[in-house]
């Protein structure tokens, strides 16, 4: 428009229309959220507060509201009877795009609210994640690297790292450990991961010096390589996004909402990255400075620990259901199949037979007994 009324007409249409819309966006965000901590557990609101789609859609909706505000401030109408108004129109221009913009963000952000809390989509999401850092930690054929080593016999001098605060530990700047013990001839040898829980004053480290170290008291050095803070993280805490797909299947096997198929699904992606694992070697728990020189040791995990992880704290809820006990029966079949090493298919075969025993006391000592012993071993040994 080219006169002061009609520009300020425009304007407040699209800062009031986008300041509601906004407001309705807000609340769909929020019953989306309340929907997916109350039926997949409080653990995916992380994913959901960083999701991108929301952040844009909350931003651009915001972002046009003050635009026209302040544009608005600058239109007037002159001083004088024959004073002419003042209308920015490439302002005026770029307020029209900003609210068409608004129009198509709020299409698309309403196509993507049922993808964001269709539980398909959430379970496959945590497990291609969870996939994907399996495979990057370990690390296949690495020999040396993941064989356990006698700290204690390396030395009689071994000195102790106390922790200053109570939290969890968060990330372990592995890469930055090592170049300081390269630099102060210190071997250090780590006794938590990310996710466990840390009390004020408790061991989280042991160190050796060497002659020829330079530092008398390295344990505040030491520390600010390990972040401690008040909640787990999906950073470096593999046990976090495994719990993430557990605390799935465990509430929905739970009598409020009983949906097994749900439990399936999310323990479908929890066997899916077991696969993935046993090609892939253990986690190295040493590592050489560039002179191949050891320098720091922590804590092993291997293929039987991430099987006793993923299966242990799932059994005593899936074992009580007689369609997802089948299913896991069939999983553990498959996985056995697939095992490339004899040991990946021992520690399957031993976890196969604790949930055959554990579910045989929970079921018709009949025909679902029968049932189970048939869908257990059908495979367990091809």
């Amino acid at each position: 428009s080219s006169k002061p009324e009609g520009a300020r007409a425009i304007l407040s249409t699209v800062a009031g229309s986008t300041i509601t819309v906004a407001g309705v966006v807000f609340s769909m965000t929020i019953m989306s959220v309340s929907h997916a901590t109350s039926n997949y557990g409080s653990r995916l609101l992380l994913k959901f507060l960083k999701d991108r789609y929301n952040q844009i859609t909350l931003g651009t909706f915001t972002a046009t509201f003050i635009y026209c505000l302040l544009v608005l401030r600058t239109v007037n109408n002159g001083i004088g009877p024959d004073a002419a108004g003042f209308v920015p129109h490439l302002a005026l221009l770029a307020a029209i795009v900003l609210a068409l913009a608004s129009v198509m963000v709020l299409i698309a952000f309403i196509h993507h609210v049922p993808d964001t809390i269709y539980i398909g989509n959430v379970a496959a999401e945590r497990g291609q994640e969870l996939s994907h850092r399996l495979v990057k930690i370990f690390k296949q054929n690495n020999g040396e690297a993941n064989t356990p080593y006698d700290f204690e016999s390396t030395s009689s001098v071994l000195n102790s790292v106390l922790s200053g605060e109570s939290g969890y530990l968060q990330t372990l700047e592995i890469n930055g450990l090592v170049k300081f013990c390269s630099e102060h001839s210190m071997l250090i040898e780590i006794l938590k991961e990310p996710g466990d829980f840390i009390i004020k004053g408790e061991i989280i480290a042991r160190y050796i010096r060497q002659p020829e170290c330079d530092l008398d008291t390295p344990n505040k050095a030491i520390q600010s390589y390990m972040g401690i803070g008040s909640q787990r993280t999906p950073a470096q805490d593999l046990r976090f996004l495994i719990e993430e797909l557990q605390q799935i299947s465990v509430r929905a096997l739970s009598p409020g909402i009983n949906d097994p198929y749900t439990a399936i699904n999310s323990i479908d992606w929890l066997g899916a990255c077991v696969g993935e694992a046993m090609h892939e070697g253990a986690r190295p728990i040493r590592y050489h400075d560039k002179h191949d020189t050891l320098r720091v040791l922590i804590p092993a995990f291997d293929f039987v620990q991430l099987c006793a992880y993923v299966f242990d704290d799932l059994r005593p809820h899936v074992c009580r259901d007689l369609v997802v006990t089948l299913s896991i029966a069939d999983l553990f079949n498959r996985l056995i199949v697939c095992a490339g090493t004899h040991d990946c298919r021992n520690t399957l075969i031993s976890h196969q037979r604790t949930y055959l025993t554990s579910a045989l006391q929970h079921f018709d000592p009949h025909e679902e007994q029968q049932v189970l012993n048939e869908r257990f071993t059908l495979k367990s040994h091809v």
